[in-house]
């Protein structure tokens, strides 16, 4: 994916438009996990929305294969990449297997119908995220960890190159966030998909991460590496103002207000 030129933010009928990042050019290489980090509200769920094609940019375009994602039908686009937002969950009673299944249905006919191949499609990815004895549970019957590995499921179901995820190990625990990133890490390296994620877990991000996409107080991301993010003066002002420093050798934040 290639990111062009990209202003986001939000039009105004009668005033000027609210600009959350202006003139962004950033690409997600093949086999990457990449976080997006910033202040609350700085704009990463807006940002993840606009390069899938959710929300329209103010300006710029998306690229993928050498398409802009405004150019592809929705089928397309399912082909291309998929994404685990926040409010995925709410998805009411239903079976791990029935909502794994669902991410194949942009590779179906119009009738939706599983083929054997999707079938073994799905059944690979559930064992490839530890879900295979849950398959016939209903997701509400499950911890908030175990959810999420579903929703991850079913993106990996979809089988694109690209997977977004807005905030995967919010609300969870600390066994659970780790084995989330882990598996994602996992799925980076064996599987050469692309991930781009966004969190407020910055110690976790600087251990299993890539890159960092990190939102500036000017409305830009600089790209920064584990190694080089505690040398970026923006990333260290950003939370210090807040009362955390960066320890740069045990890869973690400390609040020097206790």
């Amino acid at each position: 994916m290639k990111i062009e030129n990209l202003t986001i933010g939000y039009k105004r009928k009668k005033e000027p438009d609210t600009i959350l990042l202006k003139d962004i050019n950033l690409t997600i290489n093949k086999g990457q996990l990449i976080c997006l980090i910033g202040p609350n509200g700085c704009g990463k769920s807006t940002f993840l929305r606009t390069i899938t094609g959710i929300q329209s940019p103010l300006e710029g375009d998306i690229i993928i294969n050498n398409r802009s994602i405004f150019d592809l039908d929705r089928s397309e686009l399912a082909r291309s990449l998929s994404i685990v937002l926040t409010e995925n969950f709410n998805l009411g009673s239903a079976s791990v297997y029935s909502i794994v299944s669902m991410g194949r249905y942009p590779h179906n006919n119009w009738l939706g119908v599983l083929r054997e191949e999707d079938f073994n499609i799905v059944d690979s990815v559930l064992e490839i995220t530890g879900l295979t004895k849950f398959g016939d549970k209903d997701i509400l019957e499950l911890s908030d960890g175990f959810r999420q590995k579903v929703m991850i499921a079913r993106a990996l179901a979809q089988k694109t190159p690209l997977i977004l995820l807005d905030e995967p190990t919010a609300f969870l625990d600390i066994p659970n966030k780790l084995e989330i990133l882990s598996l994602l890490k996992k799925l980076t390296f064996e599987e050469g998909i692309s991930i781009l994620l966004s969190t407020h877990d910055l110690d976790l991000a600087v251990q299993f991460t890539d890159l960092i996409w990190f939102i500036t107080e000017e409305n830009s991301i600089d790209i920064e590496t584990p190694e080089t993010i505690s040398k970026n003066e923006k990333f260290l002002k950003s939370f210090s103002a807040n009362g955390f420093n960066y320890d740069p050798e045990r890869s973690i934040f400390r609040n020097f207000k206790k």
